[in-house]
């Protein structure tokens, strides 16, 4: 069996990962990589239970949180990153003046 990646209190999620990513550009480049039913599956996936990771996290610095916590973290950043195309625009192609991955980092 191998280690559960997130707090044990939230394993159900788990199926969701891939979606646990540090970087912003990670995360903008996994989502506009994924198909708005996987958008969907994971914002229905993890929206109804923000509350409850929102009060787990806060019982850690945000500079000091276990490598389970940190994940889950991430995966409520990648929500909150793909919020707006499930709750606004209801779709993953969303026209905008400059795509997301062509903004560069310095």
């Amino acid at each position: 069996m191998s280690e559960a990646q997130l707090p044990e209190k939230f394993e159900a999620l788990e199926p969701f990962i891939g979606w646990s990513l540090e970087r912003e550009r990670a995360r903008t480049k996994k989502r506009e990589t994924s198909s708005f039913e996987e958008v969907q599956e994971f914002y229905d996936a993890i929206f109804p239970r923000l509350e409850e990771v929102v009060a787990y996290l806060e019982g850690f610095p945000i500079d000091d949180m276990p490598t389970s916590a940190e994940r889950l973290f991430h995966m409520t950043l990648a929500l909150v990153e793909v919020s707006n195309l499930v709750e606004r625009y209801k779709s993953r192609d969303v026209i905008v003046a400059v795509p997301p991955l062509k903004f560069q980092s310095t």
